[in-house]
């Protein structure tokens, strides 16, 4: 039993960790000039090349024109500022 005990606290934080999926009105994003497509992650292999990356709300991507997650770094993720 004290053998299983530090593996059910790792399964237990990663099931918590991996629950939290939700892109509210608060989250940070990312984005660029062009294109449109936001981010939920900076280290986002599609914006390696980039060589200005904005941040800033959901809202403000999309003032920005941005009208979609990135379906890289954005997979698995629920926008609660769309509905998607």
């Amino acid at each position: 039993m004290k053998k299983l005990l530090p593996l059910l606290i790792i399964i237990c934080l990663l099931i918590s960790c991996g629950s939290n999926k939700t892109i509210t009105a608060n989250t940070t994003v990312y984005y660029v000039q062009s294109g449109h497509v936001y981010h939920i992650s900076r280290d986002c292999p599609t914006l390696s090349r980039s060589k200005t990356i904005l941040s800033g709300t959901p809202a403000q991507a999309k003032e920005n024109g941005k009208t979609r997650l990135c379906e890289v770094c954005g997979k698995g993720f629920t926008d609660e500022t769309t509905g998607e």
